[in-house]
């Protein structure tokens, strides 16, 4: 079973804080086809490399309002090239690049749900080209909109290894369809979880740890997985945030429950989010709460990131307490600070 650390501290009467760490995960695929007079003549499935930039460019996608996330900042365009070089992390281009470009548009969600414990997202683009001339293709890329590729790969044969090289002509149309897969955990009930508040005077004298054992969870219900699965993507756009602690005992919360019907302390929280350095693949979420918010006994908490009505992506993080309990004051501005890590899978 995993276990997940959260460490807080408390400075009396001042400033609870918490701190939570997210891991998520990215996975490419991608189906193409080749269409001449209105026909498909040529069509294939593959993995494919997510580069160092990609990771970088991860930094900047989230939630979008209309579109609920986007992607942009990882793979607006689509390019094409004959180049024939394997691709590696490090790339930046392609090595021989053709002139057109394809525009993505918006992301649609292909599917989202639980899949070994973790929640999953698959996000689509499409990319169409219809061609002027003739072109012996070999490699594709992503990218931002004239940026660096965040992804890069040969065209392969069934096999997924060997090499292919796709022949169009004038008036042939190549159709792209890019998969971008998120995962993120945890996910489930009974994934045990500490919280260790350690309390200050205002001399800075440490006044000794208390420890607030449970377990967290990101929420899985299937109709809400994107909007949950958004807690943990790095940037955010137009949303409101809700911290809601809990004053009933949460033991037998079912994080697939679309609501929690407990009693709530509810308030809206304020969401800064720290500067993105290159290459570190982590960026911080600071949620934070005034002292007139959300005070009362608490037995748990939750993070909603709300959308067009209020119930929206509910339960998004949860935390329960394994039968104790935590008081927010009126003196105290509580902070939780969510640390989100990212890499290939």
């Amino acid at each position: 079973m995993k276990k997940f650390d959260e460490i807080a501290r408390l400075l009396v009467p001042e400033r609870p804080r918490a701190a939570v760490e997210l891991h998520t995960g990215l996975a490419g695929r991608l189906s193409w086809r080749l269409e001449r007079a209105g026909r498909i003549i040529d069509a294939g499935e593959q993995r494919n490399l997510i580069t160092d930039a990609g990771l970088d460019a991860w930094a900047l996608c989230g939630y979008k309002y209309g579109s609920y996330i986007t992607t942009d900042p990882f793979r607006a365009e689509g390019a094409l090239g004959t180049g024939s070089t394997a691709p590696a992390t490090g790339d930046t281009s392609l090595v021989a690049e053709i002139a057109d470009t394809a525009d993505g548009g918006n992301d649609s969600v292909a599917s989202q749900g639980i899949a070994s414990g973790e929640e999953v997202l698959a996000a689509e683009k499409t990319y169409v080209w219809d061609f002027t001339g003739a072109h012996n293709l070999t490699e594709w890329g992503l990218r931002p909109s004239g940026g660096s590729l965040s992804v890069r790969s040969l065209f392969y044969e069934a096999d997924g290894t060997t090499p292919k090289t796709i022949s169009v002509q004038t008036n042939d149309r190549l159709t792209l369809v890019h998969t971008l897969e998120v995962t993120a955990a945890p996910v489930g009930t009974n994934v045990a979880a500490t919280w260790t508040v350690t309390e200050y005077d205002r001399a800075g004298t440490d006044l000794g740890d208390t420890v607030l054992s449970g377990w967290m969870t990101i929420g899985s219900d299937g109709d809400k997985a994107k909007d949950r699965l958004m807690m943990v993507m790095p940037e955010r756009h137009k949303y409101r945030r809700h911290v809601r602690g809990h004053s009933a005992a949460l033991t037998g919360l079912n994080p697939a429950e679309d609501y929690p019907s407990q009693t709530t302390y509810s308030a809206e929280a304020t969401v800064t989010l720290s500067a993105y350095s290159a290459g570190s693949y982590t960026r911080d979420q600071v949620w934070a709460i005034g002292a007139a918010d959300a005070n009362g006994v608490w037995q748990g908490w939750s993070l909603v990131v709300s959308g067009y009505y209020s119930n929206h992506g509910a339960g998004g993080l949860m935390f329960a307490f394994d039968g104790q309990t935590w008081e927010k004051l009126n003196t105290h501005t509580a902070q939780l600070t969510i640390t989100t890590t990212w890499g290939r899978t």
